[in-house]
């Protein structure tokens, strides 16, 4: 049994600021949205955001085009799951 005084603790995993994206065979990713204008889709299936997800069939171009954009969105923006800044603001606050 966990002591009484046992508590999480305040990092970028419990940060409202904080994306977490996931997927069916890779590891969560994290990625900080402070400040950060409107976040594209991330192309992961299993969140469905897949690029072809929507029912919708793109070409390889199109699909090319999707991908720069998260990737040039998500660029500076990973963070470790247990990090911190002094950004940080409790995820259920709003």
């Amino acid at each position: 049994m966990r002591p009484q005084s046992y508590r999480s603790q305040d990092s970028c995993v419990n940060c409202m600021a904080c994306f977490i994206l996931k997927e069916y065979d890779s590891p969560d990713t994290y990625y900080c949205t402070w400040r950060a204008s409107k976040r594209p889709r991330c192309g992961s299936v299993y969140m469905d955001e897949g690029f072809c997800s929507a029912g919708k069939k793109y070409d390889r171009g199109q699909f090319r085009d999707l991908m720069d954009i998260w990737d040039k969105w998500s660029v500076g923006r990973q963070v470790m799951p247990m990090g911190i800044c002094n950004m940080w603001r409790k995820a259920d606050e709003a």
